[in-house]
């Protein structure tokens, strides 16, 4: 598609635009990369490795804590499922290697205490088609076209997620959906914002950023939507669920910030890089800071800007921000690459655009292959730079 006019730049697209058009150029290696990845995790079910293994036991991926302590909220024993020990124990008893703990908030039970019913290759089965139907949605909207689909399955986060069986997928396409809507949807948007509570670190920044764009309706409906989830997980698995959730932040802390399993965050990647606690608190914040800073200055109401630099913006700073990330939570990337793409697609890319956004997409995979914890930071930092450089070009 041409670009738009100079003096177009900075506006909203219209409501009765054409989708962007999608070169076959990006749209045939995403889709044939798609099938590579279903034909990888195919002959790991044909061998026997995954996600039951052939003498009947269970493939170690981080599905299998989810599961279990599903099971313990549904038998009214949720609190337990904040002891590691205990957690870990009943992991192995089921045929499993005793893969993690259960790092969620008790509003997280809503979802895997019904699953927990099921056989577990059903329970895999439905939570993988699921959260990657919410993905697809979120790809869908944020893009404007359903090309964004394979393109954003191709992405190597969206395999680490299926074949993990993690939440990331769940969290991307929840944060697309709301960032998609919330300029026409804003209660809506608020609600999917409140269900993202579910991993209550993604979403830190995203108050500020609300208040700062006047976006009230969406704050109100977020906060009522998270109050309400509270409310019911109270009412159905016990305040010594909640207690028990709040006691356990600390022993999470002593693993993830400590050094044992370094999260994909700056704080992270310095400390797994020097062994520097000190200096790891002290440039996390500093980049956090310089983070938020630049989303919010594109939030703030009456900046002006395309909406689709405003959410990737949010998206790559909400990662940046938070301390705590994993390498599933870098399908967040996708989704901000789809927002870029859209408007690139619109408005014309910028020189060197279309590699960013490849690259930014990209760059996880060296967690994968080399345990690089800097790649989730660095592809996000990337991201909320190519931000920042089109709403400096619509300004």
């Amino acid at each position: 598609m041409t670009g738009a006019p100079p003096g177009d730049a900075g506006r909203e697209p219209r409501r009765d635009a054409p989708p962007p058009r999608v070169s076959l150029y990006a749209w045939l290696p995403a889709s044939l990369l798609c099938a590579v990845y279903a034909a990888i995790l195919l002959r790991l079910v044909q061998l026997g490795a995954w996600p039951v293994l052939a003498d009947g036991g269970l493939a170690g991926i981080d599905f299998v804590p989810l599961y279990v302590a599903g099971g313990l909220a549904r038998a009214g024993e949720a609190a337990q499922a904040y002891d590691w020990g205990v957690l870990l124990d009943l992991q192995r008893a089921a045929g499993g290697p005793g893969t993690g703990g259960w790092l969620n908030p008790p509003t997280f039970f809503l979802v895997m205490a019904p699953l927990s019913a099921l056989p577990y290759a059903v329970a895999f089965a439905t939570w993988i088609a699921g959260t990657a139907a919410v993905y697809a949605l979120g790809l869908w909207r944020a893009f404007g076209h359903p090309a964004a689909v394979p393109l954003g399955f191709a992405a190597p986060a969206t395999l680490f997620c299926v074949w993990l069986g993690q939440s990331g997928l769940l969290a991307a396409g929840l944060l697309g959906l709301c960032l998609a809507l919330i300029d026409r949807r804003p209660v809506l948007a608020g609600i999917l914002l409140g269900l993202l509570t579910y991993k209550p670190h993604l979403g830190l920044l995203f108050p500020l950023l609300l208040a700062a764009g006047g976006h009230w309706r969406s704050f109100l409906a977020a906060a009522a939507t998270t109050l309400a989830m509270a409310a019911l997980s109270l009412l159905l698995f016990g305040a010594e669920a909640w207690l028990a959730f709040l006691f356990s932040i600390g022993t999470t802390g002593d693993i993830y910030f400590g050094g044992a399993e370094p999260a994909c965050s700056v704080h992270g990647a310095v400390l797994h890089g020097t062994g520097s606690q000190a200096l790891a608190v002290a440039l996390h914040a500093a980049a956090a800071l310089a983070a938020a800073a630049a989303a919010l200055s594109l939030w703030r109401r009456g900046a002006g800007g395309p909406a689709e630099a405003r959410a990737a913006a949010a998206i790559a700073a909400g990662l940046l921000v938070t301390p705590y990330a994993f390498v599933a939570d870098a399908a967040l990337l996708a989704m901000a690459a789809a927002f870029l793409a859209r408007a690139g697609l619109r408005d014309g890319f910028l020189p060197g655009e279309p590699l960013g956004l490849l690259a930014a997409s990209a760059l996880p995979l060296l967690f994968a292959l080399a345990k690089a914890p800097v790649a989730v930071p660095a592809a996000a930092a990337l991201l909320l730079l190519l931000a920042l450089r089109r709403a400096r070009r619509a300004g």
